[in-house]
């Protein structure tokens, strides 16, 4: 399916990107990462008005890099208060569970990076999403960092799936599309 994608990005625009970022050491993972680049090549696809869910905030970068599609909203979610980057127009920073949020089923595209990186969450919220009949794009981090997620992902591939790891984060990246 995406076997021969080719990351195309305006890379002045992803550099502007970087100037919302208020810390060096996350503003160098933004800016030489290809991981990031692969969520904003994602956001870039998606019709005006799409609604795209951030599920583990921790620093708020790849709800930035999300955010590069200036015409969708990004909706970040976390348990906790934590992110460095400036305010940006179409991004909303949530404390709580994104599974309550009234916009989950317009959401088109989410990108699920939560710890501790188990594959028990993972595919706890695979579960109760495929439960409610979402429909849309789903990304996982880290789908090989571990034993249980490496499991997380041996189950996942029986949906619509591909590994993207070698164009996205180098303990992995998964897509599924329900």
């Amino acid at each position: 399916m995406f076997d021969n994608i080719s990351i195309t990005l305006d890379e002045q625009k992803y550099l502007e990107l970087a100037e919302y970022i208020k810390d060096l050491s996350a503003k160098n993972d933004f800016l030489y990462g290809k991981y990031y680049k692969l969520l904003a090549y994602f956001s870039s696809t998606l019709p005006k008005d799409s609604i795209v869910f951030d599920v583990g905030t921790y620093r708020g970068i790849s709800a930035l890099a999300l955010s590069y599609n200036e015409y969708i909203k990004v909706i970040s979610f976390d348990i906790a208060n934590f992110n460095i980057i400036y305010n940006r127009n179409n991004i909303v920073f949530k404390i709580g569970n994104f599974l309550e949020d009234e916009n989950l089923l317009n959401a088109s595209l989410m990108f699920i990076d939560v710890d501790p990186h188990d594959g028990i969450k993972e595919a706890t919220f695979l579960d109760q999403l495929i439960k409610i009949g979402y429909k849309g794009i789903l990304i996982f981090d880290d789908i090989h960092l571990n034993s249980g997620m490496d499991n997380f992902w041996k189950n996942a591939t029986s949906y619509n799936s591909q590994d993207l790891t070698s164009l996205g984060h180098t303990t992995g990246t998964g897509l599924l599309i329900l």
